[in-house]
């Protein structure tokens, strides 16, 4: 009876090291392909060394898409791309001078330098004008 669980114990104690590469890289970007390579190649010890490498790598910060940044909104100091309305550059830092205020009487979008909102006629106080 001991020969039969110490037995069931050792298996599954070896199924956990073989597996151990995928246990580890689980969370990670690339957690299929990992599993892959242990599965298929975790046999041969150089692909299980090889998965087990990976899995404890550090990985990069992911990328956001080029489709997160609107075409034509760049940085003009890096040229990064820039999401529209953004208060600043995430990758250089410097800080975007806003281009719009929101009206508080009817909530629309109007420049930055209006003195009266063009839709519901609400005048702005404190604006400065600049002659030219």
């Amino acid at each position: 009876m001991t020969e039969g669980f110490s037995g069931a114990v050792l298996l599954v104690v070896a199924v956990l090291l073989y597996f151990l590469p995928s246990i580890i890289g689980r969370d990670k970007r690339n957690a299929n392909a990992i599993l892959c390579l242990n599965v298929f190649l975790g046999w041969t010890l150089i692909g299980w060394v090889i998965a087990l490498v990976w899995a404890v790598s550090a990985e990069e910060p992911a990328q956001l898409p080029p489709a997160a940044a609107l075409p034509g909104y760049q940085c003009p100091k890096c040229k990064a791309p820039v999401v529209q309305n953004a208060a600043g550059c995430s990758a250089c830092g410097v800080a975007f001078k806003a281009t719009t205020k929101k009206c508080p009487d009817c909530a629309e979008e109007v420049k930055a330098e209006a003195r009266k909102c063009r839709f519901c006629g609400h005048e702005f106080q404190g604006v400065a004008t600049t002659a030219g």
